[in-house]
């Protein structure tokens, strides 16, 4: 949510609706009161989607194959490097290598446990969702580079590092 009401305000102060104050004000009142959540619906339609999934996520489509990556260790969870995660969500189906590669929709990865939690070794930090055939194998490998485990607990690192205007 911080996030999202963060780059809402900067792309509303951009469009001179109002200084970040007032932006981040009209961000949280689109949140609380649907709009935006109307607004998400809308942009599915538009791309020939199906809206209802907004509401109902369960008509999302589901992939053949589930697996686990577990922590190899215990510890805590210290950080998980976004670009090694999105190139194993990749490799499951969820993105392209090339602009000729199919897009998955059911493929990916749903994320259990976020840094500053504390895990055993053996235990789910994230799920794999692939077809029969996703190179889940190597998508683990690419987690293994992504997930750092910790023996002791670490500040957590801010949710925005910097603002480039």
């Amino acid at each position: 949510r911080e996030i999202c009401l963060v780059l809402a305000s900067e792309m509303l102060s951009l469009a001179g609706r109002g200084d970040q104050a007032v932006c981040r004000k009209l961000a949280e009142a689109a949140l609380d009161s649907g709009a935006a959540r109307q607004e998400f619906r809308d942009m599915i339609m538009a791309q020939g989607g199906d809206p209802r999934v907004v509401d109902e996520p369960e008509r999302l489509p589901v992939a053949p194959e589930t697996r686990p990556y577990v922590a190899r260790k215990d510890g805590v969870l210290h950080r998980i490097v976004s670009d090694r995660l999105g190139m194993a969500s990749m490799v499951l189906g969820a993105g392209r290598r090339t602009k000729d590669d199919v897009i998955d929709p059911a493929s990916g990865i749903v994320l259990m446990k976020k840094p500053g939690d504390a895990v055993k070794a053996g235990e789910p930090i994230a799920m794999l969702h692939g077809a029969r055939d996703a190179r889940f194998d190597e998508a683990a490998r690419l987690l293994d580079e992504a997930v750092a485990i910790s023996a002791a607990p670490v500040a957590p690192e801010p949710l925005i590092l910097a603002t480039v205007r």
